[in-house]
């Protein structure tokens, strides 16, 4: 659960937390906004650009080119290995 920055064992509870960290994040941002007057410069373009930048640089460093489709992605669960004891 990479996304989530969670490990593949991680519980519901360790779910939730991220989840509401998430949404507290996403609060910050809509008060932000909401605060705003109408001609405020966005203070996160920075960070989104920075972030951008940084995406596009690791993409052009690998050697081929490659597409989502030719890396094994799947929308199929995953499946907890069975404990080897």
């Amino acid at each position: 659960m990479a996304d989530w920055r969670l490990e593949d064992d991680a519980d519901f509870f360790a779910v939730i937390k991220q989840v509401a960290a998430d949404e507290t994040n996403h609060r910050d941002v809509n008060h932000t906004f909401a605060s705003m007057a109408q001609n405020d410069v966005n203070p996160y373009v920075g960070k989104h650009l920075k972030d951008m930048n940084e995406a596009t640089a690791y993409w052009k460093r690998i050697s081929q080119p490659v597409e989502g489709r030719d890396l094994g992605y799947t929308m199929a669960p995953k499946v907890k290995p069975a404990s080897s004891q």
